[in-house]
């Protein structure tokens, strides 16, 4: 019975030994296949958008199976299988676009990695720009509002707000020509926001919007804006009759006929005459039209009330008012023509 018990406990002991040996190979190579798997990329940064490819190579034994785990907990967790590279030790899986940031770990024969983390960030861009105008006072426009533009058309002297709506908060925003004039904008590093404060508006011009973020991150697609600025055009002066210079008896009487024109309205206008050796007198014949309005300026010169004589010249010419860039009143004349006093008796 001594020898029989000697003989169980020492096939017991034998079967201890073998089972923690079997135990022992099992654990050494868990160990030498969580020794050797890599994962790629890690933790990482993904632009909002974009895919993401995990990658898991193996240096030791391959595993059954490998999953992609993405989140923290159980219960919130999503299993994705990785699918071998053929004769490759790795396995790979993708999401198709990443929205927001998280964590995700691999998960192979009974092990997983560490957790990575992925956080997402976006490049600053315009999502929306609105514009407001105010118009030089002698315009007689009122303030306007453009929603959602990138190009704006106005008379020189117009004062620009430009109110830009970003996908994030920015550290610095500005508007550079081609030129390489460059206009800052207001930013607040808490909205995402820029604005362009009372701009006035003196020459055609084009720009790129640029903006840095507190990352030092920049636009990809810079958004181009373009300002068109219109000059303020002085009247516009045609005669009717008579047609060039004339040759007139000193009894004769000078029918004027003209026209005057303004794009943003006139003043007073009228004609003028200059007897030779006299001081030019200027005949009002209309004041205050409205803008893009014609008016006709008609008049008769009696030049036997002006005593002509034989071989005089009478100059004459149009004249119109109207308000210029500087806000002040601008005085424009037509091309002066002549009217040359031939003897009565005079026989062609």
């Amino acid at each position: 019975w001594t020898q029989g018990a000697h003989l169980l406990a020492l096939g017991l002991c034998l079967a201890v030994l073998t089972g923690l040996r079997v135990s022992e190979t099992k654990v050494v190579a868990a160990k030498l296949i969580q020794a050797g798997v890599s994962v790629t990329p890690g933790d990482a940064s993904v632009e909002r958008g974009n895919s993401f490819v995990v990658l898991a190579r193996f240096a030791g034994p391959l595993p059954a199976g490998v999953n992609l785990v993405l989140g923290a907990t159980p219960e919130s967790s999503k299993n994705i299988s990785l699918v071998k590279s053929l004769d490759d030790p790795v396995f790979g899986g993708s999401l198709p676009e990443v929205t927001d940031d998280f964590v995700y770990h691999v998960a192979y024969g009974g092990q997983r990695t560490r957790d990575f983390k992925v956080t997402v960030f976006e490049h600053p861009k315009l999502e929306r720009a609105d514009a407001q105008l105010t118009y030089p006072a002698y315009t007689g426009l009122p303030e306007k509002r453009i929603a959602d533009t990138k190009r704006v058309s106005a008379v020189e002297g117009t004062t620009l707000e430009l109110s830009l709506q970003l996908n994030k908060p920015v550290v610095s925003a500005r508007l550079v020509a081609k030129d390489k004039t460059v206009i800052p904008l207001l930013t607040d590093t808490n909205r995402a926001s820029a604005v362009l404060k009372q701009f006035p508006l003196g020459a055609s011009q084009s720009y790129e919007l640029q903006l840095v973020d507190a990352e030092g991150r920049t636009n990809k697609v810079p958004a181009q804006f373009v300002f068109d600025v219109l000059k303020n055009r002085p009247p516009e002066l045609k005669f009717a009759a008579p047609r060039g210079d004339q040759k007139v008896s000193a009894l004769e009487e000078i029918t004027f006929q003209a026209e005057a024109f303004d794009d943003f309205g006139l003043g007073a206008y009228g004609i003028a005459y200059t007897p030779a050796g006299k001081e030019t007198k200027f005949i009002e014949l209309g004041q205050s039209a409205p803008a893009k309005e014609k008016r006709s300026l008609n008049y008769l010169l009696k030049l036997e009330e002006l005593s002509a004589q034989p071989e005089q010249l009478i100059s004459y010419f149009i004249w119109a008012d109207d308000i210029g860039p500087d806000g002040k009143v601008r005085r424009t004349s037509s091309d002066m023509y002549f009217a040359e006093v031939r003897p009565f008796g005079e026989i062609f």
